[in-house]
């Protein structure tokens, strides 16, 4: 746990973390990346859109670049996740098939990654 949360906040910049689809994460950073991200959202949907609401209509379209960052996050942590398991990035394209897509999100927190380097880092 402790390596966890090394790795998220001291070895990789903030920027790098949420944006970038480069390098591995292993099973702890990536479910305290999610708990992150679910946290943010749920200020965000909680605080945020009620006030644009109250103040005008028209201000909810600033909502959809909030929201847009938030999947780009998300789609990032799975991607690397998925590069930790030494597999494509591709992988998360699985996850909108229905049927399955829930399967597939299981087995990147239960799978745990490759040891050593990979071709992914």
């Amino acid at each position: 746990m402790l390596d966890a949360l090394n790795y998220f906040f001291e070895q990789r910049k903030f920027t790098r973390f949420w944006f970038s689809f480069g390098g591995r994460i292993s099973r702890w950073p990536f479910l305290l990346g999610l708990l992150g991200l679910f946290v943010a959202f749920s200020t965000f949907t909680a605080v945020l859109i009620p006030l644009l609401y109250s103040i005008s209509p028209v201000l909810m379209l600033l909502v959809y670049p909030f929201i847009g960052i938030f999947m780009w996050s998300f789609f990032t942590l799975k991607i690397k996740r998925w590069h930790d398991m030494d597999r494509s990035g591709f992988y998360v394209l699985l996850n909108l098939i229905p049927a399955f897509g829930v399967f597939f999100f299981l087995a990147i927190l239960v799978i745990p990654g490759t040891l050593g380097k990979n071709r992914f880092g």
